[in-house]
Formats: C-alpha cells, structure tokens, sequence
C-alpha cells in the first residue's frame, strides 16, 4: 500500500501594518509621523506587532512620509489584522498578503486610495496558503496544493479574477513518478524576464511506511516555464548539496532575488537537512548558503554557491545560518547571516547574533556591516528593499528594542530610521495613490 506524502509548508508569520481605523480591515486614516514631509502621490507603509500579544494579532499603518525617532506599535487609526507573514509590493501599486485577518488563506490585495488610505480590494480564496509570482498587471501564477501537487493557477493581478491553470505533464519526470511523489511551485516561484522559475519537491514514496532501500531526495530542482506559451521549456539541477530552497510558501520575504540583467540569487537556510534520513551523503552537507541562477544559460551556475562558513572568512565550521538578501537600485548584493555557529540542538538560533553583510557579487567577498546584532528573522527576514534602498530590521525582544536601519553601500554604517516603542517591526513598503 503506498502512503500519500502530504506537502507541508514551513509555517511562518506573515505581518502588515498599514494605518487605518481600528476595527474596520478596509480603510484607515493617515497618522502624522513626526510631521513628516508629504508624498505628494504615495504613502508609506510600516507593518509591526507587539511581541507580548502573538497569536494572529499584528497591524498596519499609512504615513505621508518615512517616519523618524520613535513611533508607536499601534495607534489612533491603526488596523489589526492577522500576522500571518508579511506584505509584499508589486511596482509600488499594491501590497499582497496571503491572510485575511478573519483568517480566510488566499492572495490578499490592498491599494492606496484617492484619499491616501489603504483598501482590501482583491482577494482569491485558497484552500491552503498560496505562492504567488506576477509577471505583469494581467499575467500571475499561484500554487494551492487543493488544486493538485502539479497544477499551477493562473490569475490576473488586475481584477483579482482567476484565469486559468496549468498542469505539468508526466513526461516532464519520466520514471522519477515511480518513485517519489512529486509537488511542482510548493515554495518557490520567481518571475525573472519572461520566465516563470518554480521549484519541484521530491517525496519517497512509502510502502506500509517504509522508504525503499537506496532511494534519496534528488538535488534541487528547478523547471522553467516559458510565460507565453505556458510550457516547461528545461529542468535544471543543482549538482552540489543544496537542500531545496528552505522557505515555504507561507514566508513573505526574499528567499530569491532577480538582479537587472536577469540573474537569479536563492538562499535556503537548510536547517533541517540532517533530519531528512533520504539524503545521499555523497553529495556532501547540506548548509546554509546563497545560490545562483544564470538567466542567459537558463541553469544553475554550479561554482556560484556562498556558504555561511564563506561569509564568516572560511571558518571551520557550516552551521551558519543565511537568512534573507536584498538588492540595492545598483545592484548591490546584501546577506543577512548569522556570526555565530548555530548549535545542533538550535538552543541560539533566536539569539541577537544575526548581522547584514554586503557582497561582492563577482568575487563573493563578504563586508559585514557596521549594525547593531539582531534576532533571526522568522517570516519577515530581516533585510527590505524599498525604493531602491536596503533597510535593516532590528529587532531585540528581550529587551523591548526594534526598528530599522538604512545601510550604505559602501558596507561601512547604518543609520538608525526609527524605532517601534512596542518592539517587533515587521517590514516596509510604498505605494502610490490610486
């Protein structure tokens, strides 16, 4: 009898915080921000949470501008809604959650109105919790495993509405369906160019709860989708011990980036590789590291792979752990890694010892940062880049700290934003009036 592997999802909070009224998850009122200057066509977005609260509650607010010094979590105007992840942008038009606070899963939209306040006005239910890439205002994709482990959805970003689905063929696997079951888009889906990137996840396929003898988990695996014709146009594979992305589809912040010419940067944190009794110790240890997709050869570049150990000068240990990036408008390359080896039993993974590093992207030489040392990231990473600049989070629960950071290029400082009076900021956004 064969077992059915279900395809879990790394569960990770997802928070927003945009200002609008208290009760009401549609609409809001702009807060003054240390009287900031006016945007004369967009507001800012902050989203945070207090710590001490949990469960689903977070919030979002509206500014006219970036604020500066202290603000508070929650204020007059401010919405709660439900922290699960964080938001993202599409081209300053709207922010995407994949959580209603009444906690209905989906793509959730919100735009900025007339009146420079936020409105929930697009939302496509899903029966789990979405991944989701745009290509364009009418062109996107999404995973729901409710619509099948091979079956990608398509919508329009525009009036929310779903379009269509493609479903990837049998002989894009061959006799691989023999021997695992096999989920396409369950934690990566990138845009980059005119093609959609989407991960594939390999399952052992079980006999009355037994792995067969000599089978193991594939290196990770890529297909790469031609957007006009919506066909499988190459699988690539990673020949060195990647595994897979690390991030599911729950998780909101960069776990991939797409640079101007195409390239696509990837990390996966691998924490839990040496739980997986499947993987084939010939291909070496999974560690936490960032990976490279060239976009004129449309595969991996096999020798572009920065390991956390790389990032801390070569140091004799692996268990380093990477956990978001970000690109600057020049193209900068910034890791957010951890200085300290992470411990088998994970007892200082939550420990303040994560900072940003800057990255050269030819050589892979690593600068870290003049920054305060933060905590791990969870669900929102702690690296965000909005309009063409890198922020840093920091957050230091233990005691009651937490704002953000703009980094320099150079690599050489950081300079304190803001800071949330209730601790727990959560990430950045902006977006013009509608």
């Amino acid at each position: 009898m064969m077992n059915t592997i279900n395809f879990s999802k790394i569960g990770l909070l997802l928070m927003s915080l945009f200002l609008f009224s208290c009760s009401d998850d549609d609409s809001g009122v702009i807060a003054d921000a240390n009287e900031p200057e006016e945007e004369a066509n967009g507001r800012y977005i902050i989203m945070s949470s207090e710590r001490a609260v949990g469960g689903d509650v977070a919030y979002m607010s509206v500014y006219d501008a970036l604020p500066t010094g202290e603000i508070e979590n929650a204020s007059t105007g401010t919405t709660q809604v439900n922290s699960y992840g964080r938001f993202n942008t599409y081209k300053d038009k709207w922010a995407f959650k994949k959580k209603k606070f009444t906690g209905e899963t989906g793509i959730v939209r919100y735009s900025m109105n007339e009146s420079g306040t936020l409105d929930l006005d697009g939302f496509i239910s899903t029966e789990t919790s979405p991944n989701y890439a745009i290509l364009d205002d009418t062109h996107g994709y999404y995973y729901d495993s409710a619509d099948g482990d091979r079956t990608i959805g398509t919508f329009n970003p525009t009036t929310m509405a779903r379009t269509g689905e493609l479903t990837i063929a049998d002989e894009i696997f061959g006799n691989e369906l023999d021997i695992y079951e096999i989920a396409v888009g369950t934690k990566t889906m990138i845009i980059s160019k005119e093609k959609l990137f989407v991960n594939v996840e390999y399952a052992v396929i079980e006999d009355d709860g037994v792995a067969p003898e000599g089978v193991y988990i594939p290196k990770f695996t890529m297909l790469i989708i031609n957007t006009e014709t919506n066909e499988v146009e190459k699988k690539i594979r990673h020949t060195a011990a990647i595994f897979d992305q690390g991030h599911g589809s729950t998780t909101e912040f960069s776990a991939s980036l797409v640079d101007e010419d195409g390239d696509i940067y990837m990390s996966t944190h691998a924490l839990f590789a040496g739980r997986n009794t499947y993987l084939d110790p010939s291909y070496g240890s999974p560690r936490a590291c960032v990976f490279k997709i060239e976009y004129d050869d449309l595969d991996f570049d096999q020798d572009w792979v920065l390991k956390g150990a790389d990032i801390q000068g070569g140091a004799s240990s692996d268990n380093y752990v990477v956990w978001s990036m970000a690109l600057d408008s020049d193209g900068t390359l910034y890791v957010n890694c951890s200085k300290d080896v992470i411990l088998d039993d994970f007892s200082n993974l939550l420990s303040n010892i994560y900072y940003p590093y800057i990255i050269d992207k030819q050589t892979r030489a690593a600068t870290i940062i003049d920054a305060p040392a933060t905590n791990f990231g969870h669900a929102d990473g702690n690296l965000y880049s909005m309009n063409g600049e890198v922020y840093y989070q920091f957050k230091d629960p233990d005691n009651a700290k937490g704002g953000y950071y703009l980094l320099n290029s150079d690599g050489t400082a950081a300079e304190e934003v803001f800071s949330v009076t209730d601790t727990y900021p959560r990430a950045l956004g902006y977006l013009e009036i509608q």
